[in-house]
């Protein structure tokens, strides 16, 4: 079986985690959901915040024809 090599130092402060516009910032927010959804997404467990974040960027960029900037 080949083993995977490992990544250099300068190669993981490089890598990308999913498929957003690394140029983005999180924004810290206070949000209010119903508590039905609020459960919903805590179900996944940890990582729900991005989840949440994953469902919204798929919402606006499918109202946007794909695009990711303001335009």
């Amino acid at each position: 079986m080949e083993q995977i090599p490992e990544l250099s130092a300068a190669a993981l402060r490089s890598a990308l985690r999913g498929l957003h516009n690394p140029s983005l910032r999180k924004q810290q927010l206070t949000v209010r959901l119903d508590q039905d959804v609020f459960d919903w997404l805590r179900g996944f467990g940890k990582g729900y915040q991005t989840k949440l974040n994953g469902i919204l960027r798929q919402i606006m960029l499918a109202e946007r024809g794909g695009r990711t900037a303001n335009r």
